[in-house]
């Protein structure tokens, strides 16, 4: 009686949610027509709303009055003049929108003056881009979740007393569905960390403890019935299958590309220790890219990261065409899930032709079943665990907060839900530790799991999670083998543009207008031979292939 109690007053509770935020909507919508006609009847020239359209050009003081008296209900400010318009975007870091930074001098009601900011997100200015966006239905899912979504979330965290702060910005005004107004979070100490570095340990480990709570503040509104399920099955990956098989066909050619013309034992020495091994045994991993076409891409229980982090030294030798390696370890604490050492599996390697080109030709093979293989993994079926993901967690979408006069990160700040879906945990796992991790951090991926997963375990409790199917250790690691072809798909097709220098990246623009010209994409390469990449490529490809995913 008492679950069924509290199943209605969140039912209630979203009810009351979703009116209250349609009704400030029809409000300032109201404002602004008043507004806008009681110029026209002054005779004075109107550049305030245009059909409620947020283009530039319109961000007036006019416009950004209406938004701040709304948004702190009128409490302080009486007027807002000298609004100034500054692009917000960098080159590489979004597709799907174009943002803007809206500076402004606010006069509160006691006559003093006061500087005020905010972002304001919306469809690009490109009108072919933003029709295509548009199929996808973007706007109309971030807008969702920051409306009816994240407050709720907000609400769990007050009622749970928990002290952290949340990790979402505050959503000022949106404009269905092409526009949003959001906090300026670089105004509140907030700064982005450099994508093509990736993330360090501390800064890493911060971002997947907020995955953690993010995912377990979702699975109790989920089954406390406040998310309407149906709003978030779909994912852009699955949208439009055409289109994303000619783009991994091009990314799967230019890495194939680049590992024949590039990728040799020479590179090694550019890795940490921990990954000294890893060129020698590129004639295994194209065996495997060939096998996984038979298989279905299914995985197989591997050697662990920390394990990884335990050889004390590698050093590759090429003696008559055979991979020798020679290593310094505790054999009994390298063992894999079939009882032999990583050693053991490297000195049976038998090769057959260049370990380069093989591993290139078979990258090719694969390239043609990677939507059929990533709509399995997506599908989501096999997880009994399911949360609201994120979608798109990687550097550029997550911003961080310092203590003062150091580099030590004490509060993370998702951005952008326009890809957020219901999925296994897995999905943003995988996506976060492929994209998002400098070279050194990667070799403890297998502990970041761990951390995600206690730190999962402790927010469920909390926030009142009482269903039986809360995951196990074992289970989330079984959801990262069944998804790790993902990390394949990133690795080839959106690491060397995350990763690359904003003169090297493609204009997506011209690349869908020649797709919609001649249904084939044809991305530039430079971005695949960037050494960060590099670096990063060979250790993902080499954990692909140490838990048989390729």
């Amino acid at each position: 009686m008492a679950s069924k109690r509290r199943k209605m007053f969140y039912q209630n509770k979203k009810q009351e949610t979703t009116e209250i935020a349609l009704g400030d909507w029809w409000q300032i919508t109201e404002a602004a027509s008043e507004r806008r006609n009681t110029q026209d009847d002054n005779g004075e020239l109107v550049v305030l709303w245009n059909s409620f359209s947020c283009r530039m050009g319109s961000f007036d003081d006019d416009w950004m009055e209406i938004i701040l008296k709304k948004d702190e209900h009128g409490k302080r400010i009486a007027k807002v003049r000298n609004s100034k318009v500054e692009d917000a975007h960098c080159k590489g870091e979004s597709y799907g929108s174009e943002m803007a930074r809206i500076t402004m001098e606010a006069v509160l009601k006691s006559g003093k003056k006061t500087k005020r900011s905010v972002i304001v997100k919306r469809l690009p200015s490109c009108k072919a881009r933003a029709e295509h966006l548009k199929k996808f239905y973007l706007f109309e899912r971030e807008i969702k979740i920051y409306r009816d979504v994240l407050p709720l979330m907000e609400d769990l965290i007050g009622e749970s007393e928990d002290p952290i702060e949340p990790m979402w910005g505050h959503c000022l005004h949106y404009n269905p569905f092409d526009c949003l107004v959001l906090e300026d979070l670089k105004k509140g100490g907030y700064r982005l960390a450099d994508r093509r570095e990736g993330l360090d340990l501390p800064h890493a480990s911060l971002v997947i403890k907020s995955m953690a709570r993010f995912h377990a503040l979702t699975a109790v509104l989920l089954e406390n019935g406040m998310i309407d399920t149906s709003d978030y099955t779909g994912n852009v990956f699955t949208s439009e299958p055409k289109m994303f098989q000619q783009l991994h066909n091009s990314g799967f050619e230019a890495l194939a590309d680049v590992i024949d013309k590039t990728w040799g034992p020479e590179c090694v020495n550019e890795l940490p220790v921990t990954w000294r091994g890893i060129s020698g045994v590129w004639r295994e991993l194209g065996m495997r890219l060939h096998q996984s076409q038979a298989t279905g891409g299914n995985p197989r229980s591997g050697v662990k990261r920390e394990q990884k982090c335990m050889v004390k030294s590698s050093v590759l030798c090429m003696r008559d065409g055979q991979a020798c390696v020679h290593e310094e370890a505790d054999e009994n604490k390298l063992r894999d899930g079939r009882g032999s050492t990583i050693a053991g599996r490297e000195q049976r390697v038998r090769p057959r032709g260049s370990g380069r080109n093989h591993c290139a030709n078979k990258l090719r093979s694969l390239k043609d079943k990677s939507v059929s293989r990533l709509f399995d993994i997506l599908s989501c079926d096999g997880s009994k665990f399911k949360v609201l993901c994120h979608g798109d967690a990687w550097v550029s979408n997550i911003m961080f907060r310092y203590l003062p006069e150091s580099e030590v990160p004490i509060f993370v700040k998702f951005l952008d839900y326009q890809l957020t879906h219901l999925n296994s945990v897995a999905y943003d796992l995988q996506y976060f530790l492929t994209s998002s991790l400098d070279v050194d951090t990667r070799a403890f991926a297998d502990d970041l799991v761990v951390t995600y997963w206690e730190t999962l375990t402790s927010s469920l409790a909390r926030y009142g999670y009482r269903s039986g199917d809360a995951p196990t250790l074992d289970h989330v690691r079984s959801e990262m083998l069944r998804m790790s072809f993902f990390r394949v798909i990133v690795v080839s097709c959106h690491l060397p543009y995350m990763m690359s220098d904003p003169e090297n990246i493609p204009d997506m623009d011209e690349v869908i207008e020649d797709y919609k010209k001649t249904d084939n994409i044809n991305m530039d390469t430079r971005s695949y031979s960037g050494g960060e990449f590099v670096k990063a490529a060979r250790i993902v490809l080499q954990s692909c292939m140490d838990d048989k995913t390729i």
